[in-house]
């Protein structure tokens, strides 16, 4: 701290009441923006001479409540205020918020002698100010009924020049920081968990809706540390420090055009007007561009200084294009999006009155900022429920669908039994009878054919032996293991040598299910035969004590499980997993180059 005599005015005379800011007793937080003085000239920090010495007609009331507003336009500013003390504290903290601002610079006047602050910007990190905070404060001692008079430098070179001034004891102001720091902590958290539970829906369902909300989420983190003062209080990086001066900025649009993409694609506006779509991912990779050119691109100043002062606008056209989207596809929304709706109306009413409050078209807003950075908060959280309430209604509907799969195949197998039944009675019956008939016929003709007599038998054999296999089996008389080896002994031939092993304590089945499973096992070895090139395969049946395990190995070429499925062969695959879906077991096939393996992995509780 400085300090410096000047050739000044006295204060042993009050200055007027208009002007004064009275410290009373039970002070805590005081706001005084209609009590500053605005100098009306626009001169840099080595002005503070002549702003001292100005007479009053270079100055004007300030009228606004909310801050000291320069405009867009004046880079440079002076105000002046006058502080006396009527409480018992002596220990005062002057906070101007930083949003606005990019350095600062307070001028202390006691009598004649003038204390000169240490200056402060975003340039300056926490770790060097006197004060540490976020915001930039001076810790000033004010004796009781002491008058001093402060004078306000700050410089802002693009966007809204603006100052946000209190004062408050230290009780109050270490409160303060200690509050605001836990708000924003949990604002941070509830972002973070956003995107933790967006990522892991997306990595679950693979829609982009939860990546896209999850993106959005992760990139209000940015904006709040940036715009908190969190971003340059603990950066020094000379080389970035117009980046670190306007990441909110740079964030804000990013932001945007990660929301426009979620909401594009929530609303499946491509299905419903192209045109709105199209417009829509126009504005969102022009928002990036801008982004991006402010972040890596040295650019002319004047286009800096349009590209952040119509960034102050961009909310209205965010806020445009969603409620022409939303009503364009009114009749054709999911339950997801009134969850939206809802979060969003929110944080629009609440970051237009924070944008007209910007814009100067309202007053009385910018004090209470800390409040409005719950905002997105709320809407996150509705957010979450909305996406939680979308994947339970999603799973109910793919497990209906799944359900109804299974409804269908067991009733197409059902209907293949049936009529595996009819056929193999009609053959039995018709063809059986008949064929013995044309034997009768052919022994009593052609009693020395022995040739032809031979081929009837032959005939009448097979299809009695297709008849039987096309019937069901009666399980209430014949065990499941017999039937199994039986059938390998039908379909075993002098290529495929199949040994058969059978271990623990038998468990009752139901028919129904010990039918399936037969069918299963059919099916194996007839693939086994017809397309495996074995020599040798290995059928184990093994109770367990809560399972039945029925395993197929041979030594064959064996096959691509993907590409098997995508053909007509396939067919035949998934008829085996429908079937052991059936009976709530579970079908695993492994296959390479040295073989095949099936594993029918049956719950026997499932059974009971």
């Amino acid at each position: 701290m400085l300090f410096f005599t000047l050739n000044l005015p006295q204060l042993s005379a009050s200055p007027k009441a208009d002007s004064l800011v009275v410290i009373e007793s039970g002070f805590e937080n005081l706001l005084f923006h209609q009590k500053i003085s605005q100098w009306t000239k626009s001169k840099p920090l080595n002005a503070f001479k002549e702003v001292a010495n100005s007479p009053f007609s270079d100055f004007i009331q300030n009228k606004l409540t909310q801050e000291v507003n320069y405009g867009y336009k004046q880079t440079d500013g002076w105000c002046k205020f006058h502080l006396k003390n009527n409480s018992e504290k002596d220990n005062i903290f002057l906070l101007i918020q930083q949003s606005r601002l990019d350095n600062i610079k307070v001028f202390v006047q006691r009598g004649s002698q003038v204390d000169t602050l240490q200056l402060l910007g975003k340039n300056v990190p926490s770790r060097f100010r006197k004060v540490h905070s976020n915001d930039f404060v001076y810790n000033i001692p004010l004796k009781k009924n002491e008058i001093i008079t402060c004078f306000l430098y700050s410089h802002r070179k693009f966007g809204h020049h603006a100052c946000i001034i209190s004062i408050s004891d230290d009780i109050y102001f270490n409160q303060h920081e200690r509050i605001f720091s836990f708000e924003l902590a949990l604002i941070i958290g509830v972002c973070l968990l956003s995107v933790f539970i967006c990522f892991s829906l997306f990595w679950f369902i693979r829609e982009k809706i939860y990546l896209y909300y999850g993106l959005y989420s992760g990139s209000y983190i940015l904006i709040f540390l940036a715009d908190a003062g969190f971003i340059h209080s603990f950066l020094l990086i000379p080389k970035f420090q117009f980046q670190i001066n306007y990441a909110t900025t740079i964030a804000y649009f990013f932001t945007v055009g990660l929301h426009l993409l979620f909401v594009t694609n929530l609303l499946n506006l491509a299905l419903i007007k192209r045109w709105l779509s199209n417009f829509g991912y126009f504005s969102i990779f022009l928002f990036w561009g801008v982004a991006l050119c402010l972040t890596f691109l040295p650019l002319p100043q004047k286009i800096v200084w349009w590209i952040i002062y119509l960034s102050y606008f961009l909310l209205f056209y965010l806020d445009l294009y969603i409620l022409i989207a939303i009503w364009i596809s009114f009749n054709k929304r999911q339950p997801i999006t009134y969850f939206y709706i809802t979060g969003f109306l929110l944080t629009l009413c609440v970051w237009t009155i924070l944008i007209l409050a910007n814009v100067g078209i309202i007053d009385g807003v910018n004090q209470n900022t800390d409040i409005y950075y719950l905002t997105p908060l709320v809407e996150i959280l509705i957010m979450v429920i909305g996406f939680s309430f979308r994947f339970s209604t999603n799973l109910k509907e793919k497990f209906q669908i799944q359900l109804d799969l299974a409804k269908n195949q067991q009733a197409i197998i059902s209907t293949q039994e049936n009529e595996r039944k009819r056929i193999g009675q009609d053959l039995h019956d018709d063809v059986g009878n008949t064929l013995a008939a044309i034997k009768n016929v052919v022994a009593n003709r052609y009693s020395d054919d022995f040739e032809t007599n031979d081929m009837i038998d032959k005939t009448i054999e097979l299809v009695r032996q297709i008849s039987h296999n096309l019937m069901p089996i009666d399980f209430e008389k014949h065990e499941l293991s017999e039937v199994l080896q039986q059938t390998i002994r039908k379909l075993e031939n002098k290529k495929v040598k199949i040994k058969f092993i059978e271990a623990g304590e038998k468990l009752e089945l139901k028919p129904e299910v010990e039918l399936e499973i037969y069918r299963i096992f059919n099916e194996i070895l007839n693939n086994i035969h017809r397309h495996s090139q074995a020599t040798e395969a290995v059928a184990q049946l093994i109770y367990q004590e809560d399972s039945l395990i029925l395993s197929i190995e041979d030594n064959g070429k064996g096959f691509n499980l993907s590409e098997i499925l995508k053909t007509t062969e396939g067919i035949g695959l998934k008829n085996l997993h429908a079937r052991a879906d059936i009976i709530g077991a579970k079908l695993t096939i492994q296959s390479d180059e040295k073989g095949t393996l099936t594993i029918l992995d049956l719950p026997v509780f499932s059974q009971k």
